[in-house]
C-alpha cells in the first residue's frame, strides 16, 4: 500500500508523526479533567424548602402541593415527588432524558419563583440544583480552636470562605456550624402596653430607622451629584436612641395631654431603650458541626461539574490551609475527594502499566526475538498517548471508564501489531530484503488486518454513540477503544514497517523457522495435534464451544452481581443518626458524641466529620434537616496498592475493605439506645442514599403509613437487604 510503501521509504517523518503525536497526547493529557465518573446529564432537579418550626402536615399542605402545582407545568417533566418532613421539604423533579438540566433548572427556579406568593411568608428562598453526579462537595474542612464558636464562624465567613471562592473550578462554599451574632430586642411587655404601640409597629419604627434610602441627583450647574439619606444604625447606643412616635390610640393621646406635667420641663421623647433591652448575643445555627469529637465550624466545598477534582481539591486545600488565621485556630482536612478518586483511578492505572509489561513479556515468550518485542512494545505508548489528544477535543474526562477503555485496548492494538512482525519476519527468513520483507509482509495480512478493526469499529462505535442513561457513562469508553483501534491500524500499517525496516537492515534475524528449540517444537507439534483432532471433528467441536460458552454466560447471569456502576472501595462511611421524634439538639449531639467513642479504637478509621441538623445523601443533596437528624462522614486509611506491596510498605496501610469494617460499625452500634442508626460504605457515586426506592401511592394517610410499616417489616426479614427505612415519619409533637 502507498502509505507503508511511504513509511518504509521516509522513516524519519514516521518518527518525527510520532514524537507529535505521543506530545500532543501528554500535552492534552495533562489538561484533561481528572473525575471518578464520567460526565453524565440525569436531567433531575432538587429543590429543598425551609420553613422553620413547620409540622410535616404542614409543610404537605402549605409547601407540598402549591410546589407541585407549580411545577408541573414546567415542559418535558416527567416525575416529580415530594418528601414532607420537619421544618423542611425535599423535592426531586425528573425529565425526559435528553433534557437539557440548565434549561430545566431555570424553568423550575422561574416558576417557583411566579408562585412565591403561594408559599409561606417565613419559608425561605428555595434552594434548587441540578442533580450532577461530577458537581458534588469535592472537600470537607474543620475550623476549630480555643475560641467561641461565634469567632471561629467570623473567621470561616471572613477570611477562609473569600479565598476558597477564588479558587478555579470552585462553584459553591458553604460554611456550616457555629453560631452567628445577632442584635436582640427583648420587649418589656408592660412598658410596650404603657407606650400605646403594638409589637408590630415597634417592628416598623425599628426598620424604618435602619435603612439607607437613595434620595435621587442634586444637578448643581454642569455638575451632578447623588443624593443618599444615611439611616443605618452603626451601634447599639444609636439603636438603643431610636425615637418611638406616640401611640396611635386616641384615647391615650387624650390621656396623655390631660396628665399634667411639672412647669418649665420639656417632654421627653420616648426612646427604644426606654422599653426593651438591647443586647448582642450568639445564636447556635441550624445545623452543628463536630470535628474529631469537638464541636466546631464546617466548610464544604463544591466543585463545578467540568472541573477537576484533584486539581481543585488540592488548590482549595492549599487556599485554605494558608490562611491568616490566629495561632489558636486551625484548619483540618476531614475529607478530601482528590485522595479518593486519585486512590480509584490508581488502581486503574497500575491495571494498565501491569498490562503493558505483561504484554510486552508474552510477546517476547512466543515471538522469540527481542528486536520484534521491542517493535510491538513501542506501538503502545504511541497509541495510548496519541489517544489523549481526541478524548481531549471530544470533552471527555479520565475517568475510571476511560482508564478502563485505554486498559482492555491494549490488547487490540498489540494484535495488529504482533500479526505484521510476525509476516515481516517470516518473509525475512524466507530471504527478502528488509524493505522488501516489510512491504509484503505488511500486505500479506492487510485484508484480515483492517477486517479486524472494523470489527472493532463495529463493536464500540455504537457504545460511543448510545443514548439514554448507561449511554452517558459507556460512550466515553466506546469511544476511546474505538480510537486507539483505529492507532493501531494506523501504526501497524507505518511505524512496524518502517522500524522493522531500521532495525533488521542492520540485525537480519537468522534462516529457518522461528523458533526450533524442543520447548517450542514440542508446544508446535501439540497444537498441531489439536487442531487436526479438531478439523476432523468440526461438530462436535462447534458444540462443546458453544455450550461452553453458553454454560459461563448462565453461570456469569447466576454469581455475578449486577449493577450500572461496579461498586467501588472508596474508603469513606457515612453513618446516618436518627432520633425519636421531639429529640432537642443537645440529645442528637450527645448520641453522636457516644458514637464517636464506640468507635474510638478502631483502628482503620480516619477523621470524623459530623453534622447536627442534616443529613446528605450524596451529590451535595440535603434529604433531611431538624434537631433529631444527624450524619457522620468517617475517613478510612488508605488501602495498599500493588506498588506498595512491592516497596514493603503495605503494613501502613488499612488491610480490610469498607464493607468489613462497616460490619464492625454496626456491631458496636447495636448498643447504642433511642437512636435509628444506618451505617454505609459510601460506594461509587450514589453517595449515602439508597440504590433502591419505590413509592406508594393513595389519598389515605394513615393506610399509607401502615402498608409502609408493614412492607418495610417484610423486606428487614430479607437478608439479602441492608438498612431498610421508611421516608414516613411521626411529626414533633405540638
Amino acid at each position: 500500500m502507498l502509505l507503508t510503501r511511504l513509511a518504509i521509504q521516509r522513516p524519519l517523518l514516521v518518527g518525527l508523526v510520532s514524537v507529535a503525536l505521543c506530545v500532543a497526547g501528554i500535552v492534552a493529557g495533562s489538561r484533561l479533567p481528572v473525575d471518578l465518573n464520567p460526565q453524565a446529564d440525569l436531567a433531575t432537579i432538587t429543590v429543598l424548602c425551609v420553613v422553620p418550626g413547620a409540622s410535616p402536615t404542614t409543610i404537605e399542605s402549605l409547601v407540598a402541593k402549591p410546589l407541585e402545582e407549580a411545577l408541573r407545568p414546567v415542559p418535558q417533566l416527567r416525575h416529580l415527588g415530594t418528601i414532607s418532613q420537619d421544618s423542611a421539604l425535599f423535592a426531586y423533579a425528573e425529565f425526559e432524558i435528553g433534557s437539557d438540566s440548565e434549561t430545566a433548572l431555570a424553568n423550575c427556579r422561574e416558576a417557583l419563583a411566579n408562585a412565591r406568593q403561594e408559599f409561606p411568608a417565613n419559608m425561605q428562598d428555595p434552594l434548587l440544583a441540578k442533580l450532577d453526579i461530577n458537581a458534588q462537595p469535592v472537600l470537607f474542612l474543620g475550623l476549630a480552636g480555643d475560641r467561641e464558636l461565634d469567632e471561629l464562624r467570623a473567621l470561616a465567613k471572613d477570611v477562609v470562605e473569600p479565598r476558597l471562592r477564588a479558587v478555579p473550578g470552585v462553584t459553591a462554599v458553604e460554611v456550616i456550624g457555629g453560631e452567628r451574632r445577632e442584635v436582640a430586642v427583648e420587649v418589656d411587655r408592660v412598658k410596650l402596653l404603657g407606650s400605646g404601640l403594638t409589637l408590630s409597629r415597634l417592628t416598623q419604627i425599628v426598620q424604618a430607622a435602619n435603612m439607607n434610602v437613595p434620595g435621587g441627583t442634586l444637578e448643581e450647574g454642569d455638575r451632578a451629584r447623588g443624593v443618599r439619606l444615611v439611616g443605618a444604625l452603626a451601634s447599639l447606643d444609636e439603636l438603643r436612641a431610636v425615637s418611638l412616635p406616640p401611640a396611635d390610640d386616641p384615647r391615650a393621646l387624650i390621656e396623655g395631654a390631660m396628665r399634667p406635667r411639672p412647669p418649665h420641663q420639656p417632654q421627653r421623647a420616648l426612646r427604644l431603650g426606654d422599653i426593651a433591652g438591647v443586647r448582642v448575643r450568639a445564636v447556635p445555627e441550624p445545623v452543628r458541626v463536630r470535628l474529631g469529637g469537638q464541636p466546631a465550624v464546617g466548610l464544604i466545598v463544591t466543585k463545578r461539574g467540568d472541573g477537576n477534582t484533584i486539581r481543585v481539591a488540592r488548590d482549595a486545600t492549599e487556599a485554605a490551609l494558608s490562611a491568616p488565621l490566629p495561632a489558636d485556630v486551625h484548619i483540618e482536612v476531614a475529607r478530601d475527594q482528590a485522595q479518593t478518586v486519585s486512590e480509584a483511578l490508581s488502581d486503574v492505572t497500575t491495571s494498565l502499566v501491569l498490562g503493558i509489561l505483561l504484554c510486552a513479556w508474552v510477546v517476547g515468550v512466543f515471538l522469540r526475538d527481542r528486536w520484534a518485542t521491542l517493535i510491538v512494545v513501542c506501538t503502545i505508548p504511541i497509541c495510548l498517548l496519541g489517544a489523549l489528544a481526541p478524548m481531549s477535543w471530544a470533552g471527555n474526562t479520565l475517568n475510571q471508564m476511560t482508564l478502563l477503555g485505554l486498559a482492555l485496548s491494549i490488547g487490540i492494538l498489540v494484535d495488529d501489531s504482533i500479526v505484521c512482525i510476525e509476516a515481516i519476519i517470516q518473509r525475512l527468513r524466507a530471504g527478502e530484503p528488509p524493505a522488501e520483507a516489510a512491504f509484503h509482509g505488511r500486505n500479506d495480512i492487510a485484508l484480515a488486518d483492517t477486517s479486524t478493526t472494523l470489527i472493532d469499529f463495529a463493536v464500540f462505535i455504537p457504545v460511543a454513540v448510545m443514548a439514554g442513561t448507561v449511554g452517558q457513562f459507556f460512550r466515553d469508553f466506546g469511544f476511546v477503544i474505538a480510537v486507539v483501534a483505529g492507532l493501531s491500524l494506523l501504526a501497524a500499517y507505518t511505524v512496524v514497517p518502517s522500524l522493522a525496516t531500521l532495525i533488521y537492515a542492520r540485525r537480519p534475524p537468522a534462516a529457518g523457522a522461528l523458533d526450533d528449540s524442543p520447548r517450542m517444537v514440542r508446544l508446535q507439534d501439540t497444537y498441531a495435534r489439536a487442531l487436526e483432532w479438531a478439523l476432523r471433528h468440526r461438530r462436535l467441536t462447534l458444540g462443546a464451544g458453544w455450550a461452553a460458552l453458553a454454560g459461563a454466560g448462565l453461570l456469569a447471569w447466576a454469581v455475578l452481581p449486577i449493577d450500572l456502576i461496579p461498586a467501588a472501595d472508596l474508603g469513606t462511611l457515612a453513618i446516618n443518626v436518627e432520633m425519636p421524634a421531639g429529640s432537642s439538639f443537645e440529645a442528637t449531639e450527645s448520641t453522636v458524641a457516644e458514637i464517636e467513642r464506640l468507635l474510638a479504637d478502631i483502628p482503620e478509621l480516619g477523621t470524623t466529620f459530623a453534622t447536627i441538623g442534616r443529613v446528605e445523601i450524596g451529590f451535595g443533596v440535603v434529604s433531611r434537616v431538624g434537631p433529631r437528624q444527624a450524619q457522620l462522614n468517617i475517613s478510612l486509611l488508605e488501602r495498599p496498592t500493588p506498588l506498595d506491596y512491592l516497596l514493603l510498605r503495605a503494613q501502613k496501610h488499612r488491610r480490610r475493605s469498607d464493607d468489613d469494617i462497616a460490619a464492625e460499625v454496626r456491631e458496636r452500634l447495636r448498643a447504642v439506645p433511642g437512636a435509628t442508626i444506618h451505617v454505609i460504605a459510601v460506594h461509587g457515586w450514589g453517595g449515602s442514599g439508597a440504590p433502591v426506592d419505590f413509592s406508594l401511592y393513595g389519598r389515605d394517610v394513615d393506610r399509607l403509613g401502615a402498608a409502609g410499616a408493614e412492607i418495610l417489616a417484610r423486606l428487614d426479614r430479607l437478608p439479602s437487604l441492608l438498612n431498610p427505612d421508611l421516608a414516613w415519619r411521626l411529626g414533633e409533637p405540638v
